[in-house]
């Protein structure tokens, strides 16, 4: 049995989307996403609560600042 054929055999809700639907909805989310972690990762002063200054003072520490979910 192939995925496709167990997914099509569970009991969804009747509020389920179609598969094109979901398709479209991640087509215009991952730009999304993609333009916002861009805007926030050139821009680190955009967000100071997740992108603070390290110890030295001398770059910013927005990896930790996005590993740790702010």
């Amino acid at each position: 049995m192939t995925w496709i054929e167990w997914y099509k055999t569970l009991a969804k809700p009747l509020w389920t989307p179609a598969p094109s639907t979901i398709s479209l909805i991640w087509a215009l989310l991952y730009p999304v996403i993609l333009v916002s972690f861009g805007f926030g990762f050139v821009n680190p002063r955009s967000s100071p609560r997740c992108w603070k200054r390290n110890r030295r003072g001398s770059e910013p520490d927005g990896v930790a600042g996005v590993l740790h979910f702010c």
